[in-house]
């Protein structure tokens, strides 16, 4: 939507492929493995700690920064506080919940981070921008009770692709850029005009599995 223009109006020039030219539609599928846990809960709530996963089941996060290694975990909820992911690799959890007073720190430059989330992703955290490349990180959600991703506490771009394949996808009321790719069975982006209109930027992932 350009400046000036009325809501929902699209400027700019229309470009045809070539008759040539077909687009050729594929399936990709996004499988997971969740193991049974064994372990003990983490908590923390003020200084610094990295964990490793093996014997810890649920995190909860109500301050300082805690830095997780790949690897399968319970359920993580964050905030206040901040979760650092430094090393690329797959991340598995049960349910994630990052409240609105949360900070998301994940070294996607360095590699692709995949987030696996077994049940079901509720997002209102801050996501640094430093070392995030938006392209290199993606979310799928396994559960029937899908994502949902909303505003932060402070002005905040959320960055990274999300995929809710067996329940729905829903961007809450607010004035946020979402900047990445987002997929569900279903896709609602809740808008409350003239100050919550949402702001969609596509970046797409670029680490799909094969296609088939």
């Amino acid at each position: 939507v350009s400046s000036g223009d009325a809501l929902g109006q699209v400027t700019g020039s229309v470009f045809e492929p070539p008759p040539a030219v077909i687009i050729t539609r594929q399936t990709t599928t996004i499988t997971a493995t969740f193991p049974v846990l064994t372990g003990s809960p983490f908590s923390i709530n003020t200084g610094a700690q990295t964990i490793n996963p093996g014997a810890i089941t649920n995190i909860t996060v109500t301050g300082g920064t805690l830095t997780i290694n790949p690897g399968s975990y319970g359920d993580l909820t964050v905030g206040p506080g901040t979760v650092v992911m430094t090393m690329p690799g797959t991340y598995q959890f049960t349910n994630v919940t990052f409240n609105n007073n949360s900070t998301f720190s994940p070294n996607s430059a360095a590699g692709v981070i995949r987030i696996n989330v077994r049940q079901t992703l509720q997002f209102r955290g801050v996501c640094t921008a430093a070392g995030l490349s938006p392209q290199n990180l993606r979310w799928a959600v396994f559960g029937a009770g899908g994502a949902t991703i909303g505003q932060a506490t402070v002005a905040n771009v959320f960055q990274g692709t999300v995929v809710a394949m067996n329940g729905a996808l829903i961007i809450d009321n607010s004035n946020r850029t979402y900047r990445g790719a987002f997929f569900g069975l279903t896709v609602t982006v809740n808008s409350a005009p003239p100050t919550n209109v949402p702001i969609l930027q596509h970046v797409g992932f670029t680490s799909w599995e094969a296609p088939t």
